[in-house]
C-alpha cells in the first residue's frame, strides 16, 4: 500500500447563511481517518501513520535536493544523482529506493533485473512516477514547493513541540526556531521564498475552484489582494473581471517577486504592487481578498485588520471575501482540523475558526457575512459587507 495514499473525499459544512452556494466535493480533503485503515488492526494502522509522516519527510529531502527534476522525462543511476548533487552515493541510492517505496519514484524492470546479478547501486534506474512529477520546479500542477516547506526546520522544529503548545495555548516557534514565525522568515529569507512559492502552489490547486464556482464575480471594478503574497489569487479573480484593475498589498520583501509573477501572467499593466502593513493602512477598493490570512493572526488583530479594510471600502456595497477553513466543532474531518494544530505551533493566536466565530469578527469591524461559497476544496469563500439592513 502507498503509505501516502491520497484521501479521497471532503467533508462538507453544514452552514445556514443568507445565502449559500455549494459544489461537487473534491479529492483532496476527506477525513483523516482514512489515514488510519480499518481493515488494519489498531497497532498496524497506527504503524501506518507513523511510517507516512517519515515518508513525507523521504519526499521533502528528495524535492530539496533537486532530484526530482534531475529525473524529469529520464532514468538515472544513484552514482549519476550523487555526482549531479554532490552526495554521498550510498545514500543517494537509499534515499531513492525509500522514495520508491512511498511511492514518488519506480524502478526500471530491465534495470532491476541486471542490477541484482551485478551491482544495485550501480546499475538500478530509477525514474519518476507520476505522483513524483508534481515534485519538478515548472510541473504542471506542481507542489514543489509546498512539500520543500512543510517538511523544512520553519514547520516541523515547532511541530516537535506540540506537547508544549497544548500545554500552555502558545506558539512553540519562539522556543524551536529562535522567534516568531514571520520574523524567521526574514532572518531565513530563503525559506521566507519558498513559503511565498507554496501560498502560490496552494492558490493554483486549492482556491482555483472557489474561483470557478458559481459566485457572482459582477460589479468589482477595483480589487485588493490584502496579504497576497506574489498574486495568484488575484490574478485568478481578474480573469474573472477582466475591466477590473487590482492592487497587491504585502511586505516589501515579497514586492520583487510579486511584480515578475504579476509580469508573467501578463497583469503587470492592471496591477499595482502596494508594500505595507495591513495593520495600518489598506489601499481603497470596493472588493478586498483575504485568503489564509485571518488564520495567521488573534482575534484581536483580525479586528483590526478588518476595521482597516472598512474605512478602505469605496462603496456602500464594497464586498471583503476571506478564504478560510471552516471548523465543524460537531463532526470535525478532512484537513481543516489539522492545519488548525499547525496555527496552534506556529503562530501567536492564529486559528481556523468557525462560521459563527468569524461573523463575530466582521460584526466587531462593522460588517457582515452576507453568504458562504463552498466548491471542490476544502476551503470556503466567506463574503461581507458593510452592516447594515
Amino acid at each position: 500500500m502507498n503509505v501516502l495514499k491520497k484521501v479521497k473525499e471532503i467533508s462538507e459544512n453544514q452552514l445556514t447563511t443568507p445565502w449559500e452556494q455549494k459544489e461537487p466535493a473534491s479529492e483532496f480533503g476527506g477525513s483523516y481517518a482514512t489515514l488510519l485503515p480499518d481493515s488494519l488492526p489498531p497497532r498496524e494502522a497506527l504503524l501506518h501513520l507513523a511510517i507516512a509522516h517519515h515518508g513525507f519527510h523521504v519526499i521533502g529531502a528528495l524535492t530539496r535536493l533537486g532530484i526530482p527534476d534531475l529525473l524529469g522525462g529520464c532514468s538515472r543511476t544513484a552514482p549519476a544523482v550523487a555526482v549531479a548533487i554532490r552526495a554521498d552515493t550510498s545514500a543517494v541510492f537509499r534515499l531513492l529506493r525509500a522514495a520508491v517505496a512511498v511511492g514518488v519514484l519506480q524502478i526500471d524492470p530491465k534495470s532491476a533485473l541486471t542490477a541484482a546479478a551485478e551491482d544495485p547501486v550501480a546499475g538500478t534506474l530509477f525514474t519518476l512516477t507520476q505522483t513524483g512529477e508534481v515534485l519538478r520546479r515548472g510541473a504542471p500542477n506542481s507542489m514543489r514547493a509546498f512539500v520543500s516547506e512543510y517538511t523544512s526546520p520553519a514547520y516541523h522544529l515547532p511541530y516537535g513541540l506540540l506537547d508544549t503548545a497544548v500545554r500552555t495555548g502558545r506558539s512553540t516557534t519562539q522556543q524551536a526556531l529562535g522567534s516568531d514565525i514571520w520574523s524567521y522568515f526574514r532572518k531565513v529569507p530563503e525559506e521566507g521564498i519558498m513559503f511565498s512559492e507554496a501560498m502560490k502552489e496552494l492558490s493554483s490547486t486549492l482556491t482555483t475552484p472557489l474561483v470557478n464556482s458559481t459566485y457572482d464575480w459582477s460589479g468589482i471594478h477595483v480589487v485588493v489582494d490584502v496579504g497576497g503574497s506574489q498574486g495568484e489569487f488575484l490574478a485568478q479573480v481578474l480573469q474573472k473581471v477582466p475591466n477590473a484593475t487590482g492592487v497587491l498589498l504585502d511586505l516589501p520583501e515579497i514586492k520583487g517577486a510579486a511584480e515578475a509573477y504579476l509580469e508573467a501572467s501578463g497583469l503587470s499593466e492592471r496591477v499595482q504592487v502596494v508594500a505595507g502593513d495591513f495593520f495600518k493602512e489598506v489601499p481603497r477598493g470596493d472588493c478586498f481578498l483575504l485568503k489564509h490570512v485571518l488564520h495567521n493572526w488573534s482575534d484581536r488583530h483580525c479586528v483590526q485588520l478588518l476595521k482597516c479594510i472598512h474605512d478602505a471600502m469605496m462603496e456602500a456595497d464594497s464586498r471583503v471575501l476571506v478564504v478560510e477553513g471552516l471548523v465543524d466543532n460537531f463532526a470535525p474531518s478532512g484537513y481543516i482540523p489539522i492545519l488548525d494544530i499547525t496555527m496552534l505551533v506556529d503562530t501567536e493566536g492564529g486559528r481556523e475558526r468557525t462560521l459563527t466565530e468569524l461573523e463575530g469578527l466582521f460584526v466587531q469591524a462593522g460588517l457582515r457575512v452576507r453568504g458562504v461559497t463552498t466548491a471542490a476544496t476544502p476551503f470556503s469563500l466567506v463574503e461581507a459587507r458593510k452592516a447594515g439592513p
